[in-house]
């Protein structure tokens, strides 16, 4: 079961949570209302993942997120919340969040989403916990056996080494190149090392040497036997040491043991007594090597995930374990005995297509007299399908027998964990394919910035991949004042020791850079990221232009309402001046016409109050002038709609608006109008939008006109006003119809201002 903490100050929409995640069986559900109180159970109760608000009296869900990771460690986390703002967004990521999801009001989909986040927060929660599990226990098995396990980069000069390996020769925790490391062994032992290492590298002769070092951690003499193994491809070199110290003090002291008995054999003629009392102390020293064999039998017997094996396979190729640790009752689910009595108890566990692969390993291993190291999957008698590593080496018989001495491990976590983590840097590589965030690390002196790394995205900003982009300069990727530029910015930030934050226009799209300096200690380094804001500077220019429009078109009303105002009160004045019934009457019939011009001019203005106010676009025309038609009183009058259903501009939301004007205007002036025709036409790279009609038109001295401000028989605003909407982004109108024959008003639309879905979906 997963058990979930939901913290919500929103009482129903915690039921509504509640009642969306318990459909998923697996989940338990624990609410509370204010992140203060989900303090305290979080101190008493233990939750498999964590599920918050953002606005919340007391604290806030950024606030509760810090306290959870100062005080109990990283919990799954996801921010669920209403506010969308991109900078709530980061400081929640920037905190430690796992996940970021907003509100919406389409519930089915947006709890999917919210579920699918908690089963891959707990998910990745629990591999890393694997994981750290699985090294635990290797470090430990080291640490038992006396191994480690080491490589060293032929190309690099780098050593790579276990823990145990560390431990065993007293290395530190920082990269050590092989020349380091070569230091370390007696003098008397490195001329052998090295010709072991070459012999290894030319195939002559396997890595399999003993020699001593001087540990640097404590100056103590140590013993080692190490046994290696050369991969071609990678040009590097894998093998393992063991700490052989105590095996070789034995050694020394039978050895010595030995001398003596030899010694005890010339003498045996001298003293019987003598001869009983050495083989005594051989008595002893036998026992203590048995003790040894058997403290060795219950390491193997005990080793984690492990066993160890011997394997003997005869020159008629029969097979038949020597021995084998009680490990296998764990690892295969069978038992020592059945698998001493018959070897195919584990070899028909082995999965067919991996079965040859081993043999042909084991042939390889045999023929170069080396070690070898395979990977292989075996089923279980429970269905399961575990990874198995296999690491031996073989020993030829005086029969020509082949005993080979190895060790099995059960990497099938690790292998788990290595898929996630794929899985993980592949929707990595996906997202940062398809984001708008272009990320960057290089390196800078002060006149050369190199790229290391970029982001494959860059091929929308340059037309180059950043995996392409690697060792180029700033001069070799942009123009030369660009360049120039970018060069010096990088150089302050690394000499200075500083963050820049750099607004950047290229090729007419606007950027956002936000550039930080790398701490290394031989090279100067930054990194990055930019974000294209072209679109948002596109808006905010659209928005400043359009609201200059609406205060304009509020100082026209405000001026025309003074004016008839004013005419009103002197219509006042003037009946106040008479007795005349008459006049009064006429008075008040002209202040009353002046009342609904007021009255007609404001319910005008309504409708563009939000003119300029919402962000521009994609707009579906034909759907546009469909509801601009429900707007307007057609009476017996037919509208034809040929525009494609999946034609679209970027405009002003308010665009409606001028249809409905281009509507009204040839239904209120077209007098014989009978129809009107909406169709659209490519000019070149513009988009032609056309509305057409069959009345009376518009006359020739009067077309420059009527787009001017109160020309007409109406308010005199309205064609103004529609100009103005589509200039907001960059579109006109004109009207180019035969007097007579009716008006025709033609919309141009620049190119990237249009488009149609169906040729985006092919392209």
């Amino acid at each position: 079961m997963i058990s979930i903490l939901y913290v919500d100050d929103e009482p129903d929409f915690v039921d509504l949570c509640r009642i969306y995640l318990e459909k998923q069986k697996d989940f338990t559900i624990d609410s509370s209302n204010l992140a203060t109180d989900a303090l305290k159970k979080v101190a008493g109760a233990t939750y498999d993942i964590i599920i918050s608000d953002y606005q919340m009296p007391g604290m806030n869900g950024i606030e509760f997120l810090k306290n959870v990771r100062n005080n109990y460690g990283d919990i799954p986390f996801i921010l669920f919340t209403g506010r969308g703002r991109e900078d709530v967004v980061i400081d929640a990521l920037n905190n430690g969040a796992d996940f970021y999801l907003q509100k919406g009001y389409d519930t089915a989909p947006l709890f999917a989403e919210l579920v699918h986040m908690i089963y891959q927060a707990v998910d990745r929660k629990q591999a890393k916990n694997a994981l750290q599990t699985s090294i635990s226990q290797l470090c430990h098995a080291e640490e038992i056996t006396g191994l480690g396990y080491w490589s060293f980069d032929l190309n690099t000069g780098k050593v790579t080494a276990s823990e145990g390996a560390k431990k065993i020769y007293g290395l530190g925790d920082k990269e050590w190149t092989i020349a380091e490391v070569q230091t370390i062994p007696l003098p008397e032992y490195r001329s052998l090392l090295d010709e072991s290492m070459n012999n290894l590298i030319s195939g002559e002769r396997p890595y399999h040497v003993e020699f001593q070092i001087k540990r640097p951690s404590d100056n103590k003499i140590i013993d080692i036997h190490s046994i290696a193994e050369y991969d071609q491809a990678k040009n590097q070199v894998f093998g393992t040491i063991q700490d052989i110290t105590r095996v070789k003090e034995v050694e020394r002291e039978l050895r010595k043991k030995n001398e003596e008995l030899t010694a005890l054999h010339a003498k045996i003629s001298k003293s019987e007594e003598e001869l009983v009392t050495h083989i005594d102390m051989l008595t002893r020293q036998s026992a203590k090597i048995r003790d040894r064999e058997e403290q060795i039998r219950l390491l193997s017997d005990n080793l984690p995930n492990g066993l160890v094996y011997q394997l003997l396979i005869k020159p008629d190729n029969t097979r038949s374990f020597q021995y084998i640790s009680a490990g296998v009752e764990q690892i295969h689910q069978v038992s020592a005995t059945s698998v001493l009595e018959d070897p195919n108890v584990l070899y028909n566990q082995i999965v067919d297509d991996d079965r040859l692969g081993l043999i042909d390993a084991e042939n390889e291993a045999f023929r170069k007299r080396t070690s070898f190291s395979h990977e292989i999957r075996i089923r279980t008698p429970d269905g399961q399908i575990h990874w198995i590593l296999l690491r031996s080496v073989p020993h030829v018989l005086s029969d020509e027998s082949i005993l080979w001495d190895g060790i099995e491990i059960d990497i099938t976590d690790q292998k788990r964990a290595e898929e996630k983590l794929r899985m993980i840097h592949e929707l990595f590589h996906q997202f940062m394919l398809h984001s708008p965030i272009y990320i960057f690390i290089k390196e800078v002196t002060q006149d050369t910035s190199r790229v290391l790394y970029a982001s494959e995205n860059f091929q929308d900003m340059v037309g180059i991949p950043g995996s392409r982009m690697g060792g180029h300069t700033m001069d070799e990727l942009f123009p030369p004042d660009f360049a120039a530029k970018i060069t010096a910015d990088d150089w302050k930030v690394v000499s200075d020791g500083v963050v820049l934050k750099l607004r950047e226009s290229l090729n007419d799209k606007h950027y956002i850079t936000i550039k930080f300096p790398i701490i290394e200690q031989n090279r100067t380094l930054l990194a990055g990221y930019t974000i294209d804001i072209t679109e948002l500077h596109k808006t905010q220019e659209a928005l400043h232009e359009a609201n200059q429009k609406v205060r304009l078109l509020t100082g026209l009303t405000r001026h025309d309402i003074f004016n008839e105002l004013s005419v009103i009160m002197g219509y006042h004045d003037l009946i106040a001046e008479t007795e005349d019934l008459a006049e009064i009457r006429e008075y008040v019939s002209k202040a009353k016409k002046t009342c609904e011009q007021i009255i007609a001019t404001t319910s005008f203005t309504r409708e563009y109050e939000d003119f300029g106010t919402a962000e521009s676009r994609w707009q579906n025309i034909r759907r546009i002038i469909e509801s601009a038609q429900d707007e307007v009183n057609t009476d017996d009058i037919t509208i034809i709609n040929d525009i494609p259903e999946d034609c679209e501009i970027y405009a002003d939301p308010v665009i409606r608006k001028v249809f409905t004007t281009l509507l009204e205007n040839a239904i209120r002036h077209g007098e014989t109008i009978t129809k009107i025709h909406c169709f659209c036409t490519k000019d070149e790279n513009q988009l032609i939008i056309t509305c057409q009609d069959d009345g009376v038109g518009v006359p020739d001295d009067e077309k420059r006109y009527i787009f001017g401000l109160r020309y007409g028989k109406h308010t005199g605003i309205g064609l103004f006003l529609a100009k103005e909407i589509l200039s907001i982004t960059g579109l006109s109108i004109r009207e180019c119809g035969e007097p007579g024959k009716g008006a025709r008003f033609e919309i141009i639309v620049p190119e990237n201002e249009y488009r149609f879905l169906s040729e985006s979906e092919k392209k």
